[in-house]
């Protein structure tokens, strides 16, 4: 076979899909879990006085590890004094920093490519927007604050065979669980 015959069928192979997912779900999560914070999710866990580690721990029940990227930092040193505890915030020797190697300082643009690139993080975010460009990557679970505590959003997308493969139930008609089915699967 020549190079140019490999190339013609390497370029009409289509998209490379991740083999994290597994079925639609995603094997790279595990503890210690690995979340990226959003601004938003560090001011709004100021505003309802949660510690961020500590409450993550109690919503995952296992170690987490926060992870701040050079954006959001930029954007938390642009709002200026007012978030000034947001910063000493992360600061904490618990988050880890990342380096981001692009131009521009948008958070939101910063963590949609770092997760569709990397499936290995949960992202913690209040802001709608950027919780709907992310429900569209499969396998990514979203963290989010509701009722001052923290709550993880985690979509499974199954198949009637796999439901039917994994969980049959004797005393559950086969037609009821396909609606059930449906009715989670068309959720989105």
């Amino acid at each position: 076979m020549s190079i140019g015959a490999f190339e013609a069928i390497v370029k009409n192979a289509g998209p490379r899909t991740s083999t994290a997912l597994f079925l639609q779900y995603n094997t790279q999560l595990g503890p210690p879990y690995h979340v990226l914070l959003d601004t938003n999710f560090i001011n709004f866990s100021i505003q309802n006085k949660l510690d961020i580690v500590k409450s993550m721990m109690d919503c995952l029940y296992a170690k987490c590890i926060p992870y701040i990227t050079d954006c959001v930092l930029g954007e938390l040193e642009k709002l200026g004094p007012k978030y000034r505890l947001a910063l000493k915030v992360t600061k904490d020797p618990r988050f880890q920093r990342l380096v981001c190697l692009h131009d521009g300082t948008y958070a939101d643009d910063c963590l949609v490519q770092r997760v569709t690139q990397f499936k290995c993080y949960i992202v913690a975010t209040c802001d709608k927007d950027l919780k709907r460009r992310i429900r569209k990557i499969p396998g990514v679970p979203i963290m989010y604050i509701s009722r001052h505590r923290y709550i993880l959003f985690y979509v499974l997308r199954l198949t009637t065979d796999v439901l039917e493969y994994c969980y049959p139930h004797p005393f559950v008609p086969r037609n009821l669980q396909i609606n059930f089915l449906k009715e989670v699967t068309s959720y989105r």
